[in-house]
C-alpha cells in the first residue's frame, strides 16, 4: 500500500473513495477541484473512517480507510486532495448504473435500427449525414414502429485535418462535430446574401453538387464547403441575429465548463498553427507559453514533487520527467499497473489511431524503434528496474 490517495478514484453517489493513513492519523481535511471550476470541502475524523485494511511496510503500520464525500459531488471528471497527504487524485463520479429507458425498466421489449449518421444520403444535405437528415429519418421509423434509433459517436473532429475521421478518435468528447449541421437550417442562412451568393458561384455549386452525389463521403470537400458557409452566417450573426438568439448564444457561452473553454481554445489554437505548419498539429511542438496542457503539466510535477520524486523548484528535463512519472506509476496502490511502450521510445504521434479500414490510417502506425533496439534502450531496462523496486516483485516475461 502507498501512502495518500490512488492515482485516480472512480466512484458512484455517494462519492466514496479509499485513502492510505499512518496508523493513528487525526482529522482529514479535504478538498474537491470541480470540473465545472467549482470548490467543495469537508472535514472527517480518521478514526471514524470505515477500516479497510491494515499493513506494515518499512516499519509503520498503515491502513487504507474508506473516505466519503459526500453525496451533493456533481457526475464528472474532478480532483480530489488531502491536506498534508501531499499530491492529488482523479476523482471520477459516475452515475449507479447506466441509464435505462423506463420502457425497458418496466419490462417491455424494445426495438429498432441502428445508422451511422454520416452515411445518410439525403436531396438536402451537403454530401455527408446531418441532423436535419437524423430528424427526418427518426420520423420515418418513429411512424413505422420504432422505438429507438442507435447512432455512432457525433464527437468533435480536427477541422485542420477533416480526412483523421474516425468517430472513435475525435478532437473532443464534449462538443459535437459541425459538419453535422443543416446548414440550411440555420436561421441566419436564409438571411445572409453572402453566403446565398456564394453557394451560387458556379466552382462552390458544382463543388456542393459532386460532395452530394458522391458514393463516398468526401470529408475534405464536405469540410471546405461547410465551415466556410458557417463562418458568412457567424458574420451575419454578430451582425443581425435577433435578441433572443443573441441572449441564448450568450447564455451558452456563460454556461460554458472550464473544460469546454480549454477545449475551443486547444482547437482554435491547433488550427492556427497547423496553417502555418503542418508539423506543429500536434501540441507538443508549440511553444511552450501556448500549450494548453500546462495546467495539467503543472499539477502533474506538483504531485511529483509532493512525492520527493522531483526536487522543488527544479525544471525536470525529459529524463527526470520519465523516471519520475513511472516511480511514481509504480508506487500505485493498484493491483496491476501497465506502462506504454510509445511512452518508453517518446513518441510524439499517437501510434493507435483507429478511423476508416482500407482508407486511412487505422491502427497502422508503428514505433519509431525496433525490438533489437528496446534490448539496448536505456529507459526500457530504467522502467523495468523502478517497477522491480518500488513494487517488490520479480518481473518476468513469459
Amino acid at each position: 500500500m502507498a501512502l495518500g490517495l490512488p492515482p485516480v478514484a472512480v466512484t458512484a453517489l455517494p462519492a466514496t473513495i479509499p485513502v492510505v493513513l499512518p496508523r493513528g492519523h487525526a482529522a482529514l481535511d479535504w478538498r474537491v477541484a470541480l470540473e465545472d471550476g467549482g470548490v467543495a470541502r469537508g472535514r472527517a475524523e480518521a478514526t471514524a473512517l470505515g477500516l479497510l485494511e491494515c499493513t506494515e511496510r518499512d516499519g509503520r503500520m498503515l491502513e487504507r480507510r474508506s473516505l466519503t464525500l459526500g453525496g451533493s459531488l456533481p457526475l464528472g471528471y474532478h480532483r480530489v486532495s488531502i491536506d498534508g497527504l501531499g499530491g492529488a487524485a482523479g476523482l471520477i463520479v459516475t452515475p449507479a448504473a447506466c441509464y435505462i429507458p423506463p420502457a425497458v425498466a418496466a419490462g417491455e421489449q424494445l426495438g429498432g435500427i441502428a445508422i451511422q449518421l454520416y452515411l445518410l444520403r439525403s436531396g438536402q444535405n451537403w454530401g455527408i449525414g446531418d441532423f436535419g437528415d437524423l430528424r427526418t429519418f427518426v420520423e420515418l421509423v418513429a411512424a413505422r414502429g420504432a422505438d429507438v434509433v442507435g447512432l455512432n459517436p457525433l464527437h468533435a473532429m480536427f477541422a485542420d485535418n477533416p480526412e483523421h475521421a474516425s468517430p472513435y478518435s475525435p478532437a473532443s468528447r464534449i462538443l459535437l462535430n459541425v459538419l453535422n449541421i443543416d446548414v440550411a437550417a440555420v436561421p441566419e442562412f436564409a438571411k445572409s446574401y453572402a453566403a446565398r451568393a456564394r453557394l451560387a458561384e458556379p466552382p462552390v455549386a458544382a463543388a456542393l453538387a459532386a460532395c452530394g452525389s458522391a458514393e463516398w463521403v468526401d470529408y475534405s470537400a464536405v469540410s471546405a464547403l461547410k465551415l466556410e458557409i458557417l463562418g458568412l452566417l457567424r458574420e451575419a450573426f454578430a451582425a443581425e441575429a435577433e435578441p433572443d438568439r443573441q441572449a441564448a448564444f450568450a447564455a451558452f457561452r456563460a454556461a460554458a465548463t472550464p473544460a469546454q473553454e480549454r477545449t475551443y481554445t486547444f482547437l482554435a489554437l491547433r488550427e492556427w498553427f497547423a496553417a502555418r505548419d503542418p508539423e506543429l498539429a500536434a501540441w507538443q511542438r508549440w511553444p511552450a507559453a501556448r500549450q494548453t496542457r500546462a495546467t495539467d503539466r503543472a499539477a502533474f510535477l506538483t504531485a511529483l514533487r509532493a512525492a520527493g520524486l522531483l526536487v522543488a523548484g527544479d525544471r525536470p528535463d525529459s529524463d527526470a520527467l520519465f523516471i519520475a512519472a513511472h516511480e511514481f506509476l509504480a508506487r500505485s496502490g493498484a493491483a496491476l499497473v501497465i506502462a506504454q511502450i510509445d511512452d518508453i521510445t517518446a513518441e510524439i504521434e499517437p501510434v493507435n489511431v483507429p478511423t476508416t479500414a482500407g482508407e486511412r490510417p487505422n491502427w497502422r502506425r508503428r514505433l519509431s524503434r525496433s525490438v533489437e533496439q528496446l534490448a539496448d534502450d536505456p529507459r526500457f531496462a530504467q522502467t523495468f528496474a523502478i517497477f522491480a523496486r518500488a513494487r517488490r516483485t520479480r518481473l518476468s516475461i513469459g
